[in-house]
């Protein structure tokens, strides 16, 4: 799967709206590229009490192997993403927050 944590990307759309160039530009937006099982294992990294409850089976979902975002890089140098295994702690931390009330 293509994984982008949520507040980069809303990060992306906000500077494209601020920050970018004048036009209209078509630019990809790439995010990282896991398997599902390395994303378990980060998660079970993340919350031990989780490994072995978690599995991913069945057919791929089709996506692109490889989105090429260098145009949107070009555009608005030094536009930052979030590493994987923190934005999946950081999601981890706001659904514990509001589902376990």
């Amino acid at each position: 799967m293509d994984l982008q944590y949520v507040e980069d990307v809303a990060r992306a759309f906000v500077s494209c709206l601020f920050d970018g160039p004048p036009g209209a530009h078509v630019c990809n937006l790439a995010g990282d590229r896991v398997d599902m099982s390395e994303f378990i294992a980060i998660l079970e990294q993340i919350r031990p009490e989780m490994t072995g409850k978690l599995s991913a089976r069945g057919p791929r979902v089709p996506v692109a192997s490889r989105m090429d975002d260098s145009l949107l890089h070009q555009l608005l140098p030094g536009l930052e993403r979030t590493p994987l295994e923190l934005g999946i702690r950081q999601t981890l931390r706001v659904y514990e927050r509001v589902y376990t009330r």
